[in-house]
């Protein structure tokens, strides 16, 4: 399904064309309830990385044609969930970034072009705004040009910026320039 618009950027009377490709999105639970033709293409919606993953996939029905995969929602530091975070210091801020790589490269393998990052944060009590930033850029770089597949970052303002200590690093158009 998709739709297109055009919208004016003010104030400077610019035109632009969009085109918005609506998905399916959901994880290994809901992707397949989907009726064929429901969408053209469907999000996968990791929870967790584990052995079954490709075989999860394998398993879906033929209908549902992966475009993007959400990045896992938690990732496993000595046996304990945490929340995936590429901005936090080591060892989750490493292990999510290593879960990155890995749904990039379950992404190339399903033909999906999109991985979608939804998880980067740091502690204000810590360290700076900066200096988290920095540490960001410089963990997702090498995989911004590498690979067939774009990095989508979602901002995370309404999710990070409500509890403790945890305040989202992307939360405005400008924090999306490398």
């Amino acid at each position: 399904m998709s739709f297109t618009s055009t919208i004016v950027i003010k104030p400077f009377g610019t035109k632009i064309k969009m085109v918005l490709q609506v998905t399916g999105k959901g994880d290994f639970t809901l992707l397949p309830k989907f009726n064929e033709g429901d969408f053209n293409g469907y999000e996968l919606y990791l929870g967790l990385l584990d052995e079954s993953i490709t075989q999860k996939i394998n398993s879906l029905p033929s209908s549902i044609h992966l475009v993007s995969i959400h990045t896992p929602t938690w990732v496993l530091v000595n046996g304990r969930a945490y929340p995936f975070d590429l901005g936090q210091l080591d060892p989750i801020g490493n292990i999510s970034l290593q879960a990155l790589e890995y749904t990039v490269k379950l992404a190339l393998k399903c033909d999906a072009k999109i991985v979608v990052v939804h998880g980067a944060s740091h502690n204000a009590f810590l360290e700076s705004r900066e200096e988290a930033m920095h540490r960001l850029a410089d963990r997702v770089r090498p995989l911004v040009n590498k690979n067939e597949v774009n990095l989508c970052f979602e901002t995370d303002v309404l999710w990070h910026n409500l509890y403790y200590s945890r305040r989202a690093l992307l939360t405005t158009a400008e924090d999306f320039s490398l």
